[in-house]
């Protein structure tokens, strides 16, 4: 279900907004902020009641459709390139503030790019030969880097698809998870900060403690806080798994052929997730889980799993703002899956303050909703009118 599309409620207990869908609660400086970055006008204006009043230095516009006409202008022309920054908020209840400016977005998504895209976080994307024609999305994710937080998909989030996921929980990258029985079902262990609600299997799974230690396989810890499963074990202890080193089952370990999603852990503390596909005219031919774990030896892995694969293989990043698909799936487009593995992380201050400077406001909200608003937006020096 698209942001807009949703119904959220105020618990005044927390001072957040609770979305009914989910076992999720955000800040609604916090929500406000990422639609504004969606320069949805549509979007911003399913945050205001419907006899709100905006206030700015030249003007008092009355009623969401008006307030949706400012906002469709702002991101058509002076906001239409812009990343909005957070940079501070106070207030409790429904009386809030917030002070915000905006950078010219910056491209750490290119075709060719690597480095850091977030803090904690780096990427890169590779076109290989080797073997057969095949593209690899690579994440590398500092697990020792106080900015990064894990999060696998909650009981109440199941049934998404990557990017949606990604933006409900306000997070910075996701991949696809587990295989799943149906979209609320997974197959293996899925646990989210200590409530399991899939249990254990054949397959081999992935822990992660709230203070970001990873272990992948072997037996779980006593104290589960989240955990994510997979289909095959690929590596372990720096060495391919001797059923797919051997190929005891051809056909599954050495032959088929397929999009596929991996995670694995580095003697240094990094998490490495990789999606691959095949080349643009083939997306299903990209590697075989022998090719896979020998890629993720060659990432660096000590231990390796391989998460669900095929059309299901999906890595998203919030491209400041942006929600992005890195890879093409291979169905031609998302698919649904069960759960997911996302990233919380910080940005980078890359990109240029805009000649929007900044916007001081001040909320008042009515049953969760904005039902007035003062703005100071400057432009180029000037107040916006």
């Amino acid at each position: 279900m698209e942001f807009g599309d949703q119904v959220l409620e105020f618990d005044n207990r927390f001072d957040r907004y609770r979305d009914p869908f989910l076992a999720f609660e955000r800040d609604f400086l916090d929500i406000y902020v990422s639609a504004l970055n969606t320069k949805s006008s549509i979007k911003v204006a399913e945050l205001y009641h419907p006899n709100c009043a905006l206030v700015n230095s030249s003007q008092t516009l009355v009623g969401k459709t008006r307030v949706r006409a400012l906002y469709q202008r702002l991101f058509t022309e002076e906001l239409s390139k812009a990343f909005i920054v957070n940079m501070e908020g106070a207030g409790t209840g429904n009386i809030r503030t917030l002070r915000w400016i905006a950078r010219d977005r910056p491209s750490y998504f290119n075709a060719s790019g690597s480095g850091a895209v977030f803090k904690g976080i780096q990427y890169r994307k590779m076109t290989r030969t080797l073997s057969r024609p095949h593209k690899v999305y690579v994440a590398s994710i500092d697990l020792n880097n106080a900015d990064i937080e894990m999060v696998v998909t909650p009981p109440d989030g199941l049934g998404k698809t990557t990017s949606d996921f990604m933006t409900h929980f306000g997070l910075q990258l996701a991949v696809n998870g587990d295989e799943w029985l149906s979209w609320s079902n997974p197959k293996g262990l899925a646990v989210s900060e200590g409530l399991q609600y899939s249990a254990s299997s054949a397959e081999p799974s992935v822990y992660i403690s709230a203070a970001n230690q990873v272990q992948v396989g072997g037996p779980p810890p006593t104290k589960l806080w989240n955990a994510i499963s997979g289909s095959h074990t690929l590596v372990r202890n720096g060495q391919v798994n001797r059923k797919l080193r051997t190929c005891s089952k051809p056909d599954v370990y050495c032959q088929n052929l397929a999009p596929r999603t991996s995670l694995g852990l580095t003697s240094g503390n990094k998490l490495i997730l990789t999606v691959v596909q095949g080349p643009s005219d083939s997306l299903r031919d990209a590697l075989t889980l022998k090719d896979l774990a020998n890629l993720n030896i060659e990432l660096g892995a000590k231990d390796a799993i391989s998460l669900d694969g095929g059309g299901s293989s999906t890595m998203a990043v919030n491209d400041y703002g942006i929600p992005r698909i890195l890879n093409s799936p291979s169905d031609g487009k998302e698919r649904v899956v069960s759960n997911h593995l996302g990233v919380r992380a910080g940005y980078l201050e890359g990109g240029a303050n805009m000649q929007v400077g900044e916007s001081n406001d001040t909320f008042g909200l009515v049953d969760g909703k904005i039902v007035y608003h003062f703005m100071s937006l400057k432009i180029d020096g000037a107040h916006f009118a």
